[in-house]
């Protein structure tokens, strides 16, 4: 699901419909959108979004009344009508040119339900981020983020210009293809990407190939027959391309992984999404960036960490990581959880395994033999229930244990760890392997849930 508020409320009253469902505990969230809410709120500080305005029809004769319509009063119903606004006030010739050139038809499209959510959350945000970076020294000033705001804009405006003209469009090819304009050798690039309004990633690409293209797109703005001088940079505006196509790659590798013909698994997209919080941590650090870069990547990160955070609410996401053979509870040690967050989520971990998957019967192991001295759940009398030399469970039962699993060493599997799982859960005839059946099934459970969830894709772990 996407990360709306009311997604809550579904999960809180699934449990009527099915009752093992163990509502918000059990509501995975969205990575791909929240990866959508980064991007949104980077793109954001170079690129001004056209004003929406309200058209209201009290009736198919009346005449219609326009008002301003704020991301905060947006309830669209079935009277309204949405159209762009013809003017911004503050706007000068060359913003008006560049608006009107950008402007595409999905852009007409009257927002979305989720459309009207991403816009709250980056709106409030994007004013708490520039406040906070101000008090830290580092302050956007007029001059800079005119540049920035105009970047985008330029990029998109070119790129339509090339494709929308056969007289530019022809002269490009012709400059591309001259060995004289001297483009990289190695690549394969011979158009500039056109943006697409309803995908982030057309915007990195509009970067990439402007800059892949650089020499090529300088000749020919460079052509006063052309009349394209409006969309050459400015020397700070080149730096600031460079670092947003910096700022939307790191975003796209992970992205990669949504668009990949299987559905990427919790256990693959959290180190990717942990790896984009590092990045963009330190981007926001980087004392030798432009400041709208700076505080861009630090609103980006705000959005990443507000989502994450809500990840606590499902325990799937941790338990999904600790039934990873060469991560566990080390792979949260690594990420400075302190002993008492480890305690409490090892904790977490025991009791969803003996409560949903610990088989109850003779062969099931006594959780009390194997449980470390640290641990809060230890049994007084657990240290006085084994013989010397005598075991009370077989081989197959101790390894079949939650502690035992635990306590064990890192290791790399030699397939995936779903395909480790599934040999321990019914082991081939004639291996060495020994059958953990308990251990198996949670770990099936929670290391095959998708990194783009919904109920449908949450049931198996109820």
């Amino acid at each position: 699901m996407d990360n709306a508020g009311n997604c809550n409320t579904t999960a809180d009253h699934m449990v009527i419909e099915v009752p093992t469902f163990r509502r918000r505990l059990a509501r995975g969230r969205c990575f791909l959108h929240i990866l959508q809410l980064v991007a949104k709120m980077i793109i954001s500080f170079f690129f001004k979004q056209p004003r929406r305005k309200k058209a209201i029809k009290a009736n198919k004769n009346s005449v219609k009344r326009t008002t301003s319509l704020s991301a905060d009063s947006l309830e669209p119903d079935e009277t309204d009508e949405f159209v762009l606004c013809e003017a911004d006030p503050s706007a000068d010739a060359e913003d008006l040119e560049l608006a009107e050139v950008i402007h595409e038809p999905e852009d007409d499209a009257p927002p979305t339900a989720q459309d009207v959510h991403d816009g709250k959350v980056t709106s409030t945000i994007r004013q708490a981020t520039i406040a906070e970076m101000c008090l830290d020294g580092v302050y956007i000033d007029p001059a800079e983020e005119k540049d920035a705001l105009k970047l985008f804009p330029k990029v998109a405006g070119l790129a339509k210009k090339v494709h929308d003209s056969r007289v530019i469009h022809a002269e490009f090819q012709r400059i591309v293809a001259d060995p004289g304009t001297g483009l990289p050798t190695d690549s394969n690039v011979t158009e500039l990407a056109r943006r697409n309004a309803t995908r982030w990633g057309s915007e990195y690409q509009c970067l990439q190939t402007r800059r892949i293209l650089g020499k090529a797109v300088d000749k020919l703005i460079q052509n006063p027959n052309l009349k394209l001088g409006g969309y050459a940079f400015n020397k700070r505006q080149g730096k600031l391309a460079l670092e947003l196509e910096t700022l939307l790659e790191v975003i796209d590798i992970p992205s990669q992984m949504f668009q990949s013909k299987n559905r990427p698994l919790i256990t693959e997209v959290l180190p990717y999404m942990d790896d984009l919080d590092y990045m963009l941590n330190n981007i926001t650090e980087a004392h030798d960036l432009c400041d709208t870069t700076r505080v861009a990547a630090c609103a980006g990160l705000r959005v990443l960490r507000k989502y994450f955070a809500l990840l606590d609410e499902c325990e799937a996401y941790r338990i999904a990581i600790v039934m990873c053979l060469d991560r566990k509870l080390q792979w949260f040690r690594g990420r400075k959880w302190d002993d008492a967050q480890i305690a409490d989520l090892r904790s977490l971990v025991v009791r969803r395994f003996n409560e949903s998957y610990k088989t109850v019967g003779p062969t099931a192991s006594n959780p009390s033999m194997s449980i470390p001295p640290t641990s809060t759940a230890e049994s007084l009398s657990g240290r006085f229930s084994r013989r010397p030399g005598v075991s009370n469970n077989s081989t197959t039962s101790e390894a079949d244990n939650i502690h035992t699993y635990l306590d064990s060493p890192l290791s790399m599997p030699s397939g995936t760890v779903i395909q480790y799982w599934n040999e321990r859960l019914t082991p081939p005839p004639g291996s060495t392997v020994i059958a953990t059946p308990d251990l198996a099934r949670f770990g099936l459970s929670f290391c095959s849930c998708p990194g783009k969830l919904s109920f449908q894709a949450c049931l198996h772990i109820c």
